[in-house]
């Protein structure tokens, strides 16, 4: 009788836990029509039904006072060159080419006016590894939510089993995801080795967001042999976001892979929703390597990528194009009205999941996270600023290159340059119209 009496009152308690937390039960249901299949012979893919409401916008005070921003009517013109050995070889952040990002420059300013704001930055792709040069254990979040028990239990309720740092990995299979997040196949520290590299230690590699407070958030999904991923592995990592977006700001979500078909833009559109207006969506316009590129734009066709085709009709998703030194896109880099923005994805020295090497990568997901760490960057100076308004601020300050005109822009704009390179100028819009300072000159320089 007094084991009946505790078992109850467990689940009363647990009852009044769940209640308080917003959180129902999860069922399993079928997500997707009997004749959708993640693969040739795959059964139907089953996903938890979660409900949370749409998170709202958290209430952010700025950081920064007006007597510690950038000047708005002055130019910067000094720079900042790390003593990283890889860093001459890093075209894409050294400014010298019309498609790349003038990073000393960026880096400067960042240590001249110092932001406060921390930027949180899930990183959907193949999940991240340790690299001697990758500020890896320090740039996670600790979730005391969920500690390792041993019993594989999501305790939370976020979608995922013991993830005591947030960070989770979503197979096409389990209905929940798991703690196992580390990257066996390289494309996700790539992406995160882009921005959070420890920068001017005399090793590897620079990473972009030097100078910024930062945070990440390794997810990992399946990486697919044309280069997309499941649609359930999707769906179920912007969920997990969604989910534990009520306890910490998501400010930038970067997405390495896309997913086909009509069901994966209906749930996967539903999935972002969930998210508040504060979070900036950066996507790859990758897919389907190694041939002729098609366009993400075909409405209603099981063609089309998602989320990169969502860029269309959800002002804070943008979908990101690659291109070489020269502005010329790269072949296998997919193409539509709705990529608008292009950025380097060709022989980018990046870090691999090999604990202390480096190498010269390309892919869309490279583009994407030059995006993302401009996206980073914005937000630490403005933390108010949604998702909506990063973009746009990106957008408005792009560096045109009429060669991307004829694959970024519907031929209705006439003559008009919308696609362009990414520009630093988005970051900030004061040095605009200054000089471009070249890395190898030493003059104005503030080196190490």
């Amino acid at each position: 009788m007094r084991f009946t009496e505790r078992k109850i009152k467990f689940k009363n308690l647990l009852t009044t836990l769940t209640a308080a937390l917003g959180v129902s039960s999860l069922l399993l249901q079928p997500v997707y029509p009997q004749q959708y299949r993640d693969g040739n012979d795959r059964p139907p893919t089953i996903i938890p039904t979660i409900t949370p409401t749409r998170t709202a916008a958290p209430t952010i005070t700025p950081i920064l006072t007006p007597t510690t921003t950038p000047n708005n009517t002055a130019c910067e013109t000094g720079k900042r060159t790390p003593n990283d050995p890889k860093f001459p070889e890093q075209w894409n952040l050294q400014g010298n080419s019309p498609t790349a990002l003038n990073m000393p420059l960026v880096w400067h300013i960042n240590e001249k006016y110092k932001p406060q704001y921390q930027v949180n930055i899930a990183v959907i792709s193949t999940g991240c590894a340790y690299n001697t040069d990758l500020q890896y254990k320090e740039s996670l979040i600790p979730n005391l939510g969920d500690p390792i028990d041993n019993f594989r239990r999501d305790d939370d309720q976020n979608g995922c089993t013991d993830d005591v740092y947030y960070g989770c990995q979503f197979d096409a299979s389990s209905s929940l995801g798991n703690n196992n997040f580390w990257d066996t196949l390289g494309p996700g520290t790539q992406m995160t080795s882009l921005l959070t590299a420890s920068t001017n230690n005399q090793k590897q590699i620079a990473g972009m967001l030097y100078g910024i407070k930062f945070k990440i958030i390794p997810i990992g999904v399946p990486l697919l042999a044309d280069g997309n991923t499941y649609p359930i592995s999707l769906i179920k990592a912007f969920h997990y976001l969604a989910k534990i977006s009520a306890k910490i700001p998501i400010d930038i979500v970067l997405v390495a892979f896309n997913c086909q078909g009509l069901a994966c833009k209906l749930y996967l559109q539903q999935a972002i929703n969930l998210l508040p207006e504060t979070t900036t969506i950066i996507v790859s316009a990758g897919g389907t390597p190694n041939r002729q590129a098609v366009s993400i734009d075909l409405p209603e066709s099981n063609n089309s990528l998602y989320p990169a085709s969502l860029t269309k009709s959800n002002l804070r998703v943008l979908a990101v194009g690659a291109i070489n030194k020269n502005g010329n896109k790269l072949d296998w880099s997919n193409y539509g009205p709705e990529s608008a923005i292009a950025a380097p994805g060709d022989d980018v020295p990046v870090l691999l999941n090999t604990y202390t090497d480096s190498a010269k990568k390309s892919g869309p997901h490279i583009a994407a996270a030059h995006v993302a760490g401009v996206a980073a960057t914005i937000k630490a100076y403005n933390p108010s600023m949604t998702g909506p308004q990063i973009i746009a601020q990106i957008k408005k300050h792009l560096r045109p290159v009429a060669e991307l005109n004829q694959y970024f822009i519907p031929t209705s704009c006439g003559n008009k340059i919308d696609g362009g390179a990414l520009s630093e100028a988005a970051i900030f819009p004061n040095c605009d119209q200054c000089q471009r300072v070249n890395t190898n000159s030493s003059n104005n320089a503030a080196n190490y």
